[in-house]
């Protein structure tokens, strides 16, 4: 497969190719072995990213998520569900979770908690808008911690909801500086050295 540009991406899943690109909204699954397309899909808006959820192909526009199956039916869609943003919303940030969720932040602060099976709208968690935020979780993604606005913020995976909420301030580089280690929150901060 050829890159014709930065925006065209590529996905390997298994034996299929999925092919997108960030400018528009067509997906194309192709099988790696012989290059036949194996499906098909028009996004309806440009993709913003394409990751594999429980044998599912999950594509996230600004206004849109979808689940597709990595086959191509023969008489049933292609697409196993579609969950848009509410009141002109945009999503912003999806998280993955290991519990059969998926988290999705947008833009109005809005934290939607869809069931990566069914793509039931398990929760709309109101949090603030945050310009600037941070997501932390474990590794094995039943722990998440939004910081934003100065807040860490305590994620149930399984529902959404804010389990705790603890000002936290002075925290720079917080993609680097938060993490989980050994199930427990570490946040490091710089502090000032005086020279004597």
């Amino acid at each position: 497969e050829v890159l014709l540009n930065d925006a065209d991406k590529i996905l390997v899943y298994k034996d299929k190719l999925i092919h997108y690109s960030t400018k528009g909204g067509a997906v194309v699954v192709r099988d790696i072995n012989n290059y036949d397309v194996v499906l098909s899909y028009d996004a309806k808006s440009p993709v913003v990213n394409v990751f594999i959820k429980e044998d599912a192909i999950i594509i996230r526009t600004k206004t849109s998520i979808s689940s597709l199956k990595t086959y191509n039916p023969f008489f049933n869609s292609s697409e196993n569900w579609i969950v848009q943003a509410q009141d002109g919303d945009i999503f912003n940030k999806t998280v993955e979770t290991s519990v059969g969720n998926i988290l999705v932040f947008s833009k109005s602060g809005n934290f939607y908690c869809i069931n990566s099976s069914t793509g039931h709208i398990v929760n709309i968690n109101k949090l603030d808008a945050y310009d600037d935020y941070t997501f932390h979780k474990d590794n094995l993604e039943k722990n998440i911690v939004l910081y934003g606005g100065g807040f860490l913020i305590g994620i149930d995976p399984y529902n959404g909801k804010t389990l705790w909420k603890i000002r936290e301030l002075g925290v720079t580089w917080p993609q680097n500086r938060i993490q989980f280690v050994d199930n427990k929150l570490i946040i490091m901060k710089r502090t000032e050295l005086k020279h004597q």
